[in-house]
């Protein structure tokens, strides 16, 4: 497997990015190159950032990892996810699904072998493939793992249907719901709409924000 290394994003390799991201098991906006330049260029200007490109011998991208560099308490140089727990829930490689234990292995090769003495990876999600991949892939190339559990995240299955939504509520909160629909019937005229497609989510991401804005601030 191929690696290549750039410190700044060019279009094409933000067009493999995106286009490989949708293959993905395991997706979220904080793995995304938008989300990756707008942090770096907001927070991480004065780090080393390297961005990893996994190809495999045909040519076809399989893995992305945004990394910088970084010292530990010892001074010893070190490798970490690029991002930060205050502004990113989560951080992870972008692998192509079947492909975890290929690129792990690739990366953890290219670690051995570069001037680093720590691969520093905060904020893996345990519903991730990279997790159970990992700490046998690494001890494999001879590596000692450290695990720890860095945060727990609450989440909700969602039903697949609004009724069933206000079934599941318990019965105050479901009278409640109930109660402030009716008001917004009677105060004001609005209907669902179901929104598809990026373009127009972005659109009327923009109203929801809006929304908020215009909200009282002690609310």
């Amino acid at each position: 497997m191929r690696i290549v290394e750039e410190s700044r994003l060019s279009e094409i390799r933000r067009k493999e990015w995106e286009a490989l991201l949708t293959e993905a098991v395991f997706r979220n906006p904080f793995l995304t190159p938008t989300w990756m330049e707008v942090w770096q260029n907001s927070f991480g200007g004065a780090l080393d950032s390297r961005f990893f490109f996994f190809y495999l011998p045909g040519g076809t991208l399989v893995g992305v990892g945004a990394f910088a560099d970084h010292r530990d308490g010892n001074g010893s140089r070190g490798l970490e996810l690029l991002g930060s727990s205050d502004v990113c829930d989560y951080r992870d490689l972008v692998i192509a699904p079947g492909q975890e234990r290929p690129v792990w292995m690739s990366l953890g090769q290219y670690f051995k072998e570069g001037p680093w003495a720590t691969l520093h990876l905060p904020g893996l999600s345990e519903f991730s493939p990279t997790v159970p991949e990992l700490s046998p892939v690494m001890e494999s190339l001879g590596l000692r793992v450290k695990t720890e559990v860095e945060e727990m995240a609450v989440y909700l299955n969602l039903p697949s249907s609004w009724e069933e939504f206000q079934e599941n509520l318990n019965p105050k909160d479901r009278h409640e719901l109930r109660r402030k629909l009716r008001r917004l019937g009677r105060e004001s005229s609005f209907s669902l709409e179901e929104i598809r497609g990026s373009q127009s989510l972005s659109s009327k991401m923009k109203v929801f924000f809006d929304l908020h804005r215009q909200s009282r601030k002690d609310k």
